[in-house]
């Protein structure tokens, strides 16, 4: 067994908490200590044990009586444990220890119970009567000698030890006090040593011991008169004996070296007196932490060092709260699970390992300050989430994560800030509830977990997400199986999952999670060519309550009863029409769970994604995607023989295009697709999507090659060719639907290999052959629309740029907001290439796109909001644009009492106009933008308001309404151009221009308007209070 003194670390993670209750065996009226074999001092079992140990003659002091016990000092060559470490603990670690009753010796050799009592009962006299001179002793000791002096450590008054007297080493105080219940806790034993425990050899002869770590506090009790046990529990010493456990623990804290260190084993740090030292973890007895003169980290032993208080501007308040939460809460985790609360204990356990994880990221040099800050925000709503659930007090914080108090916090904002968390308190669950529905899309995470079906041939599995009305939701995730029904891929075993990203929540009510199953193999014995044929499929309800817990089900697996079905059997199955369970299949046993995207779980999985088909219903600046899903609908032969399908991209030369077509995800990306065959059927459906993923400035030259080839005789041969161009003759991709293709033969002698594109005059094709395809784009590089395209290339036809620009505001909604940055960044590059007579039209058609995303009675794209901040703050580039946006925006403004209808659209997008130009001035002079420019411009913007809303036509209402609304939005914007000053006179002359007619439907308004303000951050401050008060 290790031995928990050994030098060189800290104690063996066997120990156990050192225990400060005391056992029914404790006499009152006599203490009992020994003396190990080693020769240290050891409590006796049931003793009271001291917080240091100290090495020599030590006093044992009790509450009324007091009575000096020198210890055996320790031998030269012996190794001790840190103050912390008590005797109880030595016990615990397996060390065989003199039973109780047993007087201190140096040899440890057991006497009979009889002599100890009556040496015991002979010595109680002199305890009594001389507690007030050791008292007093103690009292001069402490005063003669200085704290910050060293001086030798006071000796004990008497000795029952004759070894004492020659041991030069520190002598140790040691005082006892007794509580008046003696039943409720045992005597607890404070060691005062003058020279802290370390691991070297304790050395002989006489020495000049360093100063007693804590004299002053000692001293000033004993002098006062008013001496308790308790206050010492606030010393460096208690916080040794509290801090008792056998793991490290996180703990933040700063210290000071007040002994020298020297690292004498493995993993230590060592330093000098004064040395600064950051804490980062503590374990009984033992910190962990960096020497800040010289970055180097290590662990020492608590007592060379001494705690310091923090600066508030350096405390890291999220970190230690983090810590103090994870202290507090996994108590109540343990009564969870004691109690058998095992939902309870599941999840509080998530959120604390999910709190862990923050603070080590917070903590981690690793980890960027912007991160970090996210970080800090995201652990306080964790925090206050998991307050909520445990129905505790919340604490009211400023964003930066520091407690809310008068001393950091204006009385207005407080009483802000304390509403805002009232109504968080009352309805936390209603909240998430309706966050949870605002959510527009979900993530699905799928796991293969068994594939029960005897087929005796390699497998293809392809997983979806279905809706009968709505078709594929997603595309499809493609797992190859062996003949034993393991996957090809060994490094997939166990590990077959997949995320299906972007499902849109709405369409999950009805749909299902479709499993199609095709087999490979010959399709006769005559056969020599594998095939791929039809076997079955399955499919499962998406459950209406499916969260982040995984459950199980099995999905039985079943065949058409006539092959040329095949296409179709997910509605067959649903209707329970012309399929039969394969009786040889017991079933697909899967997993599912379904996971927010807004929490923070779902961007911790790490599984294969699969896409949704289509867009998802944000799309992020910066998201790139381009693909171009060709679905094989049917095909219609003059002959009913066995067709099989072979499809590939070609380009313009010839040469087929490698690796650009795709199954679906999971699986290799392929050359050449080849499509499953029906036997003798002259007239199949196959309802088969594939992906073409092909570069995007190749796409013009690109077009796609059909192979049909036939089976017969157990060959296989070529029966017909068909193609189809990508792309149209202005450069745009071909339109989305169905497309019929005509199949042609080629001739017998074939010169150009690319006649059928260079010359269709030589094309023959065949009598009733053809082919049904179906395209989709979903490309945030490509489109279909002609406008959009050429506003995209507006570098060749700048001599079209009016006509291009007044076409533009045809263009589909949906177009422009997927193309939303390309088309803001071309309209940018138009305005700072100074081309004349086009800079109002720009000016319209920024706010036309901006008017798409911000108007929430005529847009469904009001999420794109955020969206639209994020491209203004890091993927906008136009330096030069606030000069021309300011020009327009003050024309429209000026002439808006001629033409209120026209300058609407100017005032729905004025905030996004305001952030484009200041974020513009930053643009131009990024290190020192001088602000100070506009502010002559924006003034008389908003004496052109003034001047405007203190206009009475009835038929004004409409954008002064508009303007009262909007005004606290616009100020918002302009904090970094002018002082809270400037904005509060601004808003005050605002305000007073407001015509003041009680009947007119505008004072309303204008009340309301007044209220937010109160509750703007403007109102805040007292000055701009008082301004925009009078």
């Amino acid at each position: 067994m290790s031995d928990p003194s050994a030098p060189g670390g800290p104690p063996a993670k066997g120990l156990s908490r050192m225990r400060t209750e005391s056992s029914s065996s404790v006499s009152d009226s006599s203490p009992k200590s020994t003396t190990s074999a080693r020769g240290s001092p050891v409590a006796s079992r049931g003793s009271p044990v001291g917080a240091s140990r100290g090495r020599g003659a030590s006093t044992s002091v009790r509450s009324g009586d007091v009575s000096p016990s020198l210890s055996s000092s320790s031998s030269p060559g012996q190794q001790g444990l840190p103050s912390s470490h008590s005797g109880s603990e030595i016990e615990r670690s397996g060390r065989p220890l003199p039973k109780a009753g047993t007087p201190s010796s140096s040899s440890a050799s057991s006497l009979p119970a009889s002599s100890v009592s009556s040496s015991q009962a002979a010595s109680s006299v002199s305890r009594r009567t001389s507690m007030s001179n050791n008292i007093r002793k103690l009292q001069s000791t402490f005063e003669s000698s200085p704290s910050n002096d060293p001086q030798p450590s006071p000796v004990a008054a008497s000795s029952s030890s004759p070894s004492s007297s020659a041991s030069s080493s520190p002598s140790v105080v040691r005082m006892t006090s007794t509580p008046k219940s003696s039943t409720s806790s045992s005597p607890v034993t404070i060691a005062k040593s003058t020279t802290p425990a370390t691991s070297s050899p304790i050395k002989t002869g006489p020495s000049r011991s360093p100063a007693p770590a804590r004299p002053v506090s000692v001293h000033a009790a004993l002098k006062s008169g008013t001496f308790d046990v308790d206050d010492l529990h606030k010393s460096r010493e208690a916080v040794a004996l509290e801090v008792s456990d056998t793991e490290w623990r996180p703990f933040s804290s700063q210290a000071v070296a007040i002994h020298s260190f020297k690292a004498n084993g493995p993993c230590q740090v060592s330093f000098t007196v004064g040395d600064k030292l950051k804490i980062q973890e503590r374990i009984a007895g033992w910190y962990k932490g960096i020497v800040l003169s010289n970055g180097k980290k290590g662990i020492f032993p608590m007592s060379f060092v001494h705690l310091c208080v923090i600066n508030e501007k350096d405390r890291d308040t999220v970190s230690e709260e983090l810590v103090n939460a994870s202290w507090e809460w996994t108590g109540l985790l343990k009564s969870y699970f004691r109690d058998g609360k095992m939902q309870e204990f599941n999840s509080l356990k998530n959120r604390l390992n999910l709190l862990m994880e923050l603070y080590y990221s917070i903590k981690s040099n690793d980890t960027e300050e912007a991160v970090k800050l996210q970080l800090r925000h995201q652990a306080i709503e964790k925090i206050e989430e998991v307050k909520r659930l445990l129905g505790l007090d919340l604490i009211v914080r400023l964003p930066s994560g520091d407690n809310c108090n008068e001393s950091n916090t204006p009385i207005i904002k407080m009483l802000k800030l304390h509403q805002d968390a009232s109504k968080r308190e009352k309805g936390p669950k209603k909240e998430l509830a309706k966050r949870r529905q605002k959510s527009p899309t979900c993530g699905i995470l799928f796991d293969l977990k068994i594939f029960a079906c005897s087929v005796g041939e390699p497998t293809q599995v392809f997983i979806s997400l279905w809706h009968p009305e709505k078709g594929f939701l997603s595309d499809e995730f493609t797992v190859n199986l062996t003949i034993q029904g393991m996957p090809t891929d060994l490094d997939k075993i166990g590990n077959i999952k997949t995320l299906f990203k972007d499902i849109n929540t709405a369409d999950l009510p009805g749909s299902y999670l479709f499993a199609r199953l095709i087999k490979i193999g010959k399709i006769d014995k005559k056969a020599k060519t594998d095939y791929r044929r039809p076997l079955g499929g399955a499919i499962l309800p998406i459950p209406e309550v499916l969260n982040e817990r995984e459950i199980e089900f099995t999905m039985p697996v079943f065949t058409v009863r006539n092959e040329a079905d095949f296409w179709n059997i997910p509605n067959l199955i649903i209707r329970q029409k012309d399929v039969s369970l394969i009786q040889k299949a017991k079933g697909i046993i899967v997993g599912l769970s379904q996971y927010d995207v807004e929490s923070d779980s779902f961007y911790r999985i790490t599984s294969q994604p699969t896409n949704k088909r289509g867009f998802p219903e944000v799309i992020l600046p910066g998201m790139s995607r381009n693909d171009l899903f060709i679905t094989l609908d049917s095909g219609e032969f003059p002959e009913g023989k066995t067709f099989e399908i072979g499809v590939s991209v070609r380009l313009d030369d010839g040469e087929v295009l490698p690796d650009c077509i795709k199954l679906g995800s999971g699986e290799a990306i392929l050359s050449e697709y080849r499509s499953f065959v029906y036997y003798h059927n002259n007239q199949p459906h196959w309802n088969e999507c594939i992906n073409l993923v092909i570069p995007p400035n190749i796409f013009e030259r690109c077009h796609l090659f059909f192979t049909i080839r036939v089976s017969s005789s157990g060959s296989t041969r070529d029966y017909g060719y068909a193609f189809l161009r990508l792309t149209k003759e202005d450069g745009t991709i071909t339109d989305d639907g169905v497309h019929p293709i005509q199949v042609f033969k080629h001739p017998k002698v074939v010169e150009d290999p690319l006649y059928y594109l260079n010359d269709p005059s030589k094309i023959t094709f065949i009598r009733g052959g053809s082919l049904q395809i179906s395209t989709y784009l979903s490309s945030t590089i490509l489109t279909q629309n002609s406008s959009m395209y050429a506003l995209l290339k507006w570098q060749k036809h700048q001599n079209k740029l009016p006509e291009l620009l007044n076409r533009f505001t045809f263009v589909e909604k949906f177009e422009i907001v997927k193309f939303f940055q390309e088309t803001f960044n071309a309209m940018f590059q138009i305005l700072d290439s100074k081309i004349e007579g086009v800079k109002t039209l720009v000016y319209d058609a920024i706010v036309f796109v901006i008017g798409i995303i911000t108007d929430e009675k005529t847009t469904r794209f009001t999420n794109f909001k955020p969206v639209l901040e994020t491209y203004i703050s890091k993927h906008f580039h136009g330096r030069t644009a606030h000069t021309d946006l300011l020009e327009c925006l003050t024309n429209y403004i000026e002439n808006m009492s001629n033409k209120p209808q026209q300058v609407l659209p100017s005032l729905k997008a004025l905030r996004f106009l305001f952030q484009f130009i200041i974020q513009s001035l930053r643009l131009e002079k990024s290190d020192h933008p001088d602000f100070s420019k506009l502010k002559p411009h924006f003034h008389n913007l908003f004496q052109s308001f003034n001047q405007f809303m203190s206009k009475t036509d009835p038929t004004l209402i409409g954008a002064q309404t508009l303007c009262l609304k909007n005004l606290n939005n616009w100020l918002e914007q302009l904090t970094e151009v002018f002082t809270t000053q400037e904005l509060a006179n601004i808003c005050s002359s605002f305000i007073n221009s407001v015509n003041n007619d009680s009947k007119s439907k505008i004072s309303i308004t204008k009340l309301d308007m007044m209220c937010t303000i109160i509750k703007a951050p403007l109102f805040n401050d007292k000055p701009a209070r008082t301004i925009v008060s009078k």
